[in-house]
């Protein structure tokens, strides 16, 4: 539906544009700035990154909503929630919001993994 007449490196040029633009823009409001020592990151930083991670060495094999669902999970549980409804809700939301827009709305198509 939208994506009639749009070439595939439309977006992703979008995207680059405007995050060099703001780069930019960081880097001017920032020269004459006194910048402090920055603590060291917390291990959760490192424990969420490998999770993402792991995520992406995991599409492959069981596909793109598969692993969102999955991330999902993992992530809510290892952030503290422990409400179970919250993380069914947004387990089973995120992946269909994504499916809505993106290949119902923008008609692209995701990676099916080789186990389904």
């Amino acid at each position: 539906m939208l994506s009639q007449n749009v070439p595939p490196t439309f977006f992703p040029r979008i995207v680059l544009a405007v995050l060099a633009l703001l780069s930019l823009a960081l880097l001017a409001f920032s020269r004459n700035k006194r910048h402090e020592p920055r603590a060291p990151l917390e291990p959760p930083v490192y424990v969420t990154a490998g999770i993402f991670t792991v995520a992406v060495a995991l599409m492959p094999y069981v596909g793109m909503l598969a692993t969102v669902f999955l991330v999902s999970i993992g992530l809510s549980l290892y952030w503290g929630e422990r409400r179970v409804i919250r993380i069914a809700g947004l387990a089973l939301g995120l992946p269909l919001a994504v499916y809505v827009v993106f290949v119902l709305a923008l008609g692209m198509r995701f990676p099916n993994g080789a186990l389904w």
